[in-house]
């Protein structure tokens, strides 16, 4: 049996499984997860992109049982 991988985004637990996309707009982080799409607000666009290159790291990676984009 394959245990589930969660990522964590400010505090929301993702099931990588379940991720279908993700992109910034202005300094919002937005994560489509099946029929809901999450929205998470940063100071800036600077750290709104970084979030989503942690992110996509840790979806390519899939080797980490829980990770988290701050």
């Amino acid at each position: 049996m394959s245990l589930p991988l969660f990522i964590e985004v400010q505090s929301t637990l993702l099931n990588l499984a379940f991720i279908e996309s993700s992109y910034v707009e202005d300094t919002t982080l937005y994560v489509a997860v099946r029929d809901e799409v999450h929205e998470f607000e940063y100071e800036d666009e600077e750290r709104a992109l970084r979030g989503l290159v942690a992110l996509r790291e840790l979806l390519a990676s899939r080797s980490l049982l829980i990770g988290s984009v701050k």
